[in-house]
């Protein structure tokens, strides 16, 4: 085995959730999630009780955790002083998602660009550049962030 990972994408309507593999989570994260579903609110619409629901399904919600925070510093800076519309940002989140598994070159090749332009790509993947060291270190505990995002996606 080369050692390079394959990412297969999943219909979202055949995804199942996980069991609960935590009894309860510390008032700490609690607060953590409630943070970043307020930067997300509009993008993700899921309830809270839907977030904490997910992050209670998760093996390590607070490495989890860390990735979203990451994910929501990315976004508010890209989004700092910008008017974009809401499908503008939507698409702006899904570019980060896919980017955290991609380098930008094949970002740029794979991702299907609907209301963003390249260089708004561009711009939106050079907060990813800054963040990189904490990306990298995020993308193992991603996945079940990203079936989330698809059982989303797939609404929208």
């Amino acid at each position: 085995m080369s050692g390079k990972r394959k990412y297969e994408f999943v219909d979202p309507q055949e995804l199942v959730q996980g069991p609960v593999r935590q009894a309860f989570l510390p008032e700490e994260l609690l607060a953590r999630i409630a943070a970043v579903h307020e930067v997300f609110a509009d993008v993700i619409p899921l309830s809270l009780q839907e977030w904490i629901d997910s992050f209670m399904r998760d093996r390590d919600p607070g490495g989890q955790m860390l990735t979203w925070e990451v994910l929501a510093s990315i976004y508010t800076s890209a989004c700092e002083g910008r008017d974009y519309p809401l499908e503008q940002r939507r698409e702006i989140v899904e570019l980060m998602i896919h980017r955290l598994h991609r380098s930008e070159r094949k970002t740029l090749k794979e991702f299907e660009l609907r209301s963003l332009t390249r260089d708004q790509a561009l711009m939106i993947m050079s907060y990813m550049r800054v963040e990189n060291k904490w990306v990298t270190a995020f993308e193992e505990v991603l996945g079940h962030a990203l079936v989330m995002i698809r059982k989303f996606l797939s609404g929208v």
